[in-house]
């Protein structure tokens, strides 16, 4: 079996104007929340539907409504039946707060083509459900896939020459354990002006634009990004599509195991991956 893997924030939406949660933690949120089904739509209907909790794994079920048309020969005749069937997915939270590692607040994806052909536009349609439930609580959730940064820098390498544009979103405020000049202007900025998510464009039409590893500024936006912690896109001059997160997602292959014996030794050996 085989998982993707993404990071996740919950940040509070100061325009909102509701009851007082503080008795409730973060992941106390997010765990009543996914303790109910959740249905939504991505090409057909998507039920996501809890499972078990294990410590600080929520583990859950992402089933999607499938038909086949089955045939038969009776009476000397062929018939066809429409039959309905549900292929899924396992999905895992990763809810520890262990700030000393990056692999807290992760997703673990199982990706199955028979329950969804894109998993990064299955995410973003299960991201945007999850926040009409968690915008009750008065918390929007952002979902990033967990890349490799050196593959950020080998795509750069090779297309130095010609690269006319690179594009950082961030997910404000940093919950990663990365302490540099950028997050402490990420920090600072989400709490006067109440961002989620920043987007900063840097531009060179005529390239090449300079993307060097000597540059603080690159280089933390590099690490940021490629953890989780928000997305990059890279355009190359003559190359049409642009190059981005989406290309570049980190994932790991496990042997197949029945999901009931799945313990937290097990669990935690699979986020080790991430």
């Amino acid at each position: 079996m085989k998982f993707i893997f993404f990071w996740f924030s919950l940040n509070k939406n100061l325009q909102l104007l509701l009851p007082n949660f503080s008795d409730l933690s973060k992941n106390e949120i997010l765990a009543r929340v996914l303790s109910e089904k959740i249905e939504f739509q991505y090409r057909s209907k998507i039920l996501f539907v809890p499972w078990e909790r294990k410590t600080n794994f929520l583990l859950g079920k992402i089933w999607r409504k499938s038909s086949k048309i089955l045939s038969s020969f009776e009476d000397d005749d062929f018939k066809d039946t429409k039959s309905d069937h549900y292929p899924h997915s396992t999905i895992i939270f990763n809810l520890s707060e262990n700030y000393q590692d990056d692999r807290w607040h992760i997703i673990a994806l199982e990706d199955k083509k028979e329950v969804f052909q894109n998993a990064l536009n299955t995410m973003d349609k299960f991201e945007k459900e999850l926040n009409k439930n968690l915008s009750e609580y008065g918390y929007a959730i952002s979902i990033y896939p967990r890349t490799n940064e050196r593959n950020f820098w080998k795509y750069v390498q090779r297309h130095k020459d010609n690269i006319q544009k690179v594009t950082f979103t961030y997910s404000v405020p940093n919950f990663l354990n990365i302490k540099n000049s950028l997050t402490e202007d990420l920090n600072e900025a989400s709490k006067d002006i109440s961002i989620t998510n920043t987007t900063v464009v840097l531009e060179n039409k005529n390239a090449p634009l300079n993307i060097s590893e000597d540059n603080d500024y690159i280089k933390q936006s590099a690490e940021y990004t490629t953890k989780g912690a928000g997305e990059y896109k890279i355009k190359v001059k003559w190359v049409r599509a642009e190059y981005s997160s989406e290309n570049n997602i980190k994932t790991f292959s496990i042997d197949e195991i029945d999901v009931e014996w799945i313990s937290e030794e097990w669990l935690k050996n699979l986020f080790n991956k991430s």
